[in-house]
């Protein structure tokens, strides 16, 4: 299946019968033939009947780059003109047989796209309509330079050659490139195919003249895992298909969302569409139903409603900001929005640090809640507001420079000199700040409470790494791992790159940084450079210091919401606009503030403090 998108199939009307109940669905009977124009006959099918036919999973391509296919809604009927994207057309090139028709569900044939209330109710019916597909077809594309050189290997990867006692394919700069760029087809990109491979029993790749089976890619992630011939592999090849479906997460829809979060979609709404199907077939209910009618922001506002009773404050920390779409909550988040950061509220070991002082606390919220309009009783407020309860840890006075990996060294230098200016005012000024600011016991907060929830030693490691890097860009002997991320985003972007060009979030090789550390050292570094890319160091008026999101402000407030794992960042939306008459806030984002706010926490008496945000 592509993308599902309306502008690509209506420049000419829609030529299908059509369907008698909900429950029926359009089969593509292609036609054989070998160079005459794709011709198609549709059956109408009730979706659970007997009849055999495998699903498509494709990529659109560019919608303006159209051809024109022949369906036939009878066996004697003229066949009507759709115009369908290239792409399509290539892959019923790929597919068709010369001697005998093709059952396929293919989304651009099977589906009327212009009309609304059918692509809603087809788009529900998808765990049943790719369950019931006796295959998936895959068709990655037409044949580039070395595409058969990397299909071969991966063939070679699952079942080697019977005369040989090892792979018969040396390692080589070619076969890597190879392979390299099979994994980087678009295909591998877009957020429909993680359903389209997950629920039917088996699949078939289709790559040029070259077929291998979708059950010997997954093989060669295993292979590669031992091998590490390549860094990374697509999310849908290298991730367990247990993830994805599995029935003890606490959250399964927030989990698929964050997972498949980097997965392209052409109409935003997809993001959350495509998996609901991966839902249905794990036996959880989520209480949302595709409208493509909908604008993207009420898609995404209605999604994070259904989502907070379960996944409360793990809600907002996938909230990473860059949002420029109008109508949409700030703690709601953009699934639009590629991962920028880190999410350190789902960390296990920064959960586990967390103080357990809320237990303490019966009476305390333990989520955050939805305020509903008063003058309508039950009706959601709108734009939707969230009531969290909270206690104020100060005010941000001082940030230093964000880190982004690629765009500059490691800040520690500057980040640490904001911490010494801070004593030195403290030593002035009494009480300003806490006395563990001054002297040796700074570094230990610094290093193992900010920066890192690692065990104390390690301290030396991010110095002698920030360190070499220096010496590296400095006389350019070889290259630092910061120039390694440059050259990679540089060759990403091509002819597009600038100086200012990044890597996406989950393509950083964080994994080679430190190489030439011990591995406990080598880990350490890592986990920095992960934890601290694209956030900021920050101190409060109140004398605590954290790490926050990069576009964190000087004025903006830190709270330690009840029972959340991390704290968050807001910004006083009065600032914002100066007619809102009541204490409302904007979420900026989560942030990790150091233990003595959680141990001063523990001492206060006072009730929470109740926030809106919106």
């Amino acid at each position: 299946m592509g993308d599902l998108n309306t502008d690509a199939a209506t420049s000419s009307p829609y030529p299908g019968p059509a369907l008698p109940t909900p429950n029926h669905i359009r089969i593509v009977s292609l036609q054989p033939g070998s160079n005459e124009p794709i011709t198609c006959e549709l059956i109408i099918a009730e979706i659970h009947s007997d009849i055999s036919y495998e699903a498509l999973s494709y990529t659109w391509g560019d919608p303006d780059d159209r051809q024109a296919v022949f369906i036939k809604a009878h066996e004697h009927e003229r066949p009507k003109e759709l115009f369908v994207t290239s792409n399509c057309v290539s892959a019923l090139r790929r597919l068709r047989y010369q001697d005998r028709p093709r059952n396929l569900w293919i989304d651009t044939l099977s589906i009327d796209q212009s009309n609304v209330a059918e692509r809603n109710h087809q788009v529900s019916l998808m765990a049943a309509i790719y369950s019931s597909a006796t295959t998936v077809a895959i068709y990655l594309g037409e044949a580039s330079m070395d595409s058969d050189l990397a299909v071969d290997f991966i063939i070679e990867c699952d079942k080697p050659s019977s005369d040989t006692n090892s792979l018969s394919y040396p390692k080589s700069e070619e076969l890597v490139q190879a392979l390299s760029s099979f994994f980087r087809r678009p295909w591998f990109t877009r957020v429909w195919i993680i359903q389209e491979v997950v629920l039917p029993a088996t699949g078939m790749a289709y790559c040029g003249d070259k077929a291998l089976s979708w059950s010997t890619i997954k093989q060669f992630s295993n292979w590669n895992t031992t091998n590490k011939w390549l860094q990374q592999l697509p999310f849908v090849v290298s991730a367990p298909s247990v993830s994805l479906t599995e029935h003890h997460v606490e959250s399964p829809m927030l989990k698929l969302l964050i997972q498949a979060r980097h997965c392209e979609a052409t109409d935003p709404r997809d993001k959350i569409y495509s998996m609901l199907s991966l839902l249905d077939k794990s036996g959880k209910q989520f209480g949302l139903k595709p409208r493509y009618e909908d604008p993207v922001a009420k898609v995404y506002t209605d999604c994070a409603l259904a989502l907070i009773p379960d996944s409360g404050y793990g809600l907002l920390s996938a909230m990473q900001g860059d949002s420029t779409m109008d109508g949409l909550p700030s703690w709601v988040p953009d699934w639009s929005v590629q991962p920028k950061r880190e999410i350190l509220g789902t960390s296990l070991r920064i959960a586990q640090n967390r103080p357990q002082i809320f237990e303490k606390r019966a009476d305390n919220p333990k989520s955050p809640q939805i305020v509903l309009d008063e003058s309508t009783t039950g009706a959601i407020k709108d734009p939707a507001r969230l009531r969290i309860a909270g206690y104020a840890c100060g005010k941000i006075t001082k940030m230093g420079s964000p880190y982004l990996a690629g765009q500059g060294l490691f800040p520690l230098r500057e980040w640490k000199s904001l911490l010494q200016d801070e004593a030195v005012v403290g030593r002035r000024k009494a009480n300003v700040v806490p006395q563990y600011y001054h002297g040796n016991d700074s570094n230990e907060y610094f290093f193992h409470e900010i920066i890192s929830t690692y065990s104390a030693g390690y301290d030396n490691a991010i110095i002698r790494f920030v360190r070499k890097e220096r010496a590296l860009e400095r006389d350019g002997s070889a290259l630092s791992w910061e120039a390694r991320v440059r050259q990679m985003a540089s060759e990403r972007n091509s002819a597009q790159a600038t100086e200012d060009s990044l890597l996406p979030f989950t393509d950083i090789p964080f994994r080679l940084a430190a190489k030439d550390q011990p591995p406990s050292y080598l880990l350490y570094v890592q986990a920095i450079l992960r934890h601290c890319h694209s956030r900021r160091f920050f101190i409060t008026d109140t004398g605590y210091m954290g790490i926050g999101p990069e576009d964190a402000k000087i004025g903006d407030e830190i709270y330690i919401c009840v029972d959340a794992a991390v704290p968050f960042v807001f910004r006083d939306s009065r600032k914002i606009s100066s007619a809102q008459s009541t204490k409302a806030f904007q979420l900026v984002g989560e942030c990790y503030i150091d233990k003595k706010a959680w141990k001063d926490l523990e001492d206060r008496t006072s009730s929470p403090q109740y926030l809106d945000v919106i």
